[in-house]
């Protein structure tokens, strides 16, 4: 190759500053770091491993609902007194810090507290997939025990 001609490819990286690979990085990070905590506050939860991975399916459905119906506001706002929650989220501490990681946040209200998810389709869809990856590992380190 001729020194004087340079490679496209080549091009491109060298314009590549470090700032930007380093956003990169730290973009990757978060991601591995809420579905590494989201593994490690499962296994927190004081129950069998089958009833948390039921539980987690309300957790999926919720999030493939918003996907799904992004303008139906009923799937972005989940009443605090919603008796099946109640039970099964609302009543585990870590459940309600995994909720929180989906997007979820506490909007208090007259009528009573809610939970609400603002969030974009695309964040969703990450979210959904470090939630899935997140019960994976916990299911399989599970098995291991």
């Amino acid at each position: 190759m001729n020194p004087m001609i340079k490679s496209p490819f080549l091009a491109n990286k060298s314009q590549e500053s470090p700032k930007n690979i380093k956003k990169k990085k730290s973009d990757i990070a978060i991601l591995q770091t809420r579905c590494e905590e989201m593994t490690h506050l499962f296994k927190e939860i004081k129950k069998p491993a089958k009833e948390i991975e039921a539980i987690s399916e309300i957790l999926q459905k919720l999030l493939m609902n918003m996907i799904n119906e992004p303008e139906n506001e009923k799937f972005r706002n989940i009443k605090k007194s919603n008796e099946k929650l109640k039970k099964t989220i609302f009543a585990n501490n870590p459940l309600m810090k995994i909720t929180e990681l989906c997007g979820f946040s506490i909007i208090k209200e007259k009528t009573g507290d809610l939970f609400r998810n603002g969030l974009d389709i695309a964040n969703l869809k990450i979210i959904k997939s470090d939630l899935d990856l997140a019960i994976r590992n916990f299911m399989k380190s599970n098995e291991n025990l």
